[in-house]
């Protein structure tokens, strides 16, 4: 394939079980500055280990430009996705390959699972990296060489980038224009694919059950943990271990944060989650209960009376009542 370096080129590699939703973002955000800027300004090539089509996480596939090009043509050197046996290349070639980019001086960039790809290569040994809350605890023992860290969208140490996958590819994308073109053109890429702002990399990434999160990075990844593993939760001493604080340290930061301890920050969280499930879904008691870490409907039942002063009954009839008067304005 002919290729002539650009001014940016990420060089994407898709292994499996990645996210359209990545490599989209990540690759449109890029294509609205080349429009902006008028001229071919910066590109991503998608490459596969085989030149074969990859196939993401939902079962759709993407034609790949390319096997692997030669990296030196590259700005930066993106691996999203995991290393499975059907990619058609043994894992020691893919290894090499990233290798050849790194004693090239391209920069490593991990993307969602390709975070954890890096890592298993050992191209994160000694570095902080990023990690979705869901993944901190498992990351963490499967890597012990790499410092993860969650509770941000990008982290960034020395020549090496990871981050989270999904939309965060538009904020990475952005993070690499302001870098090579400056913030005025990262904000209007990002506005190209309909986001109001470019978010800095140390942002949290959003909670699913909180509206505001505290500033206390420490506080707000042990959120994040917690929000991860409602259905079975996790002691706060295992929490409290996972975020380098003792139990009884991380509940002074709660209280000084929210009011609360960190036990009854987590037991809110389940409340909330299981009043979103009552209101929102056909579910029984007992199986909201199950579903958000509670023994059964009568402990769910107890709780939600305590503190909402409803049983789950009255409160579904009270969410129905509000659906059916908020349709009626419309």
């Amino acid at each position: 394939m002919a290729y002539e370096p650009r001014a940016l080129t990420v060089g994407v590699l898709l292994l499996a079980d990645y996210r359209l939703s990545t490599v989209a973002t990540l690759a449109d955000t890029l294509q609205c500055a080349t429009e902006r800027l008028g001229w071919d300004s910066c590109q991503s090539v998608l490459m596969s280990p085989a030149g074969k089509p990859a196939v993401s996480i939902c079962g759709r596939s993407l034609t790949t430009e390319s096997a692997q090009l030669w990296p030196e043509d590259f700005s930066y050197l993106a691996i999203i996705g995991d290393y499975r046996e059907r990619l058609g290349m043994p894992e020691h070639s893919i290894q090499r390959y990233i290798q050849s980019a790194d004693r090239l001086d391209v920069p490593l960039v991990g993307i969602g699972n390709g975070v954890a790809t890096l890592a298993r290569f050992g191209f994160l040994d000694g570095r902080e990296a990023c990690s979705a809350a869901a993944t901190l605890s498992e990351w963490r023992r499967q890597f012990p060489g790499v410092t993860f860290r969650s509770g941000q969208l990008i982290v960034e140490d020395g020549n090496r980038i990871t981050s989270l996958g999904g939309a965060v590819g538009a904020d990475l994308a952005a993070l690499l224009l302001d870098r090579h073109f400056g913030r005025r053109l990262a904000r209007r890429a990002v506005a190209g694919i309909l986001l109001d702002h470019t978010r800095n990399p140390s942002a949290s990434p959003p909670s699913q059950f909180s509206d505001s999160r505290p500033t206390d990075t420490r506080v707000a990844q042990a959120i994040d943990v917690m929000n991860s593993n409602v259905p079975d939760p996790v002691p706060l001493a295992t929490i409290a271990g996972m975020v380098g604080l003792s139990t009884r340290h991380l509940d002074r930061l709660f209280i000084a944060a929210s009011g609360k301890s960190g036990s009854q920050a987590y037991l809110a969280i389940r409340v909330d989650r299981a009043r979103e499930l009552l209101s929102q879904t056909m579910l029984s008691v007992t199986e909201v209960a199950h579903a958000t870490g509670f023994v059964d409907g009568a402990h769910l039942a107890k709780t939600l009376k305590r503190s909402e002063g409803l049983t789950p009954r009255e409160f579904r009839f009270r969410a129905a009542r509000k659906r059916r008067a908020d349709s009626a304005r419309r």
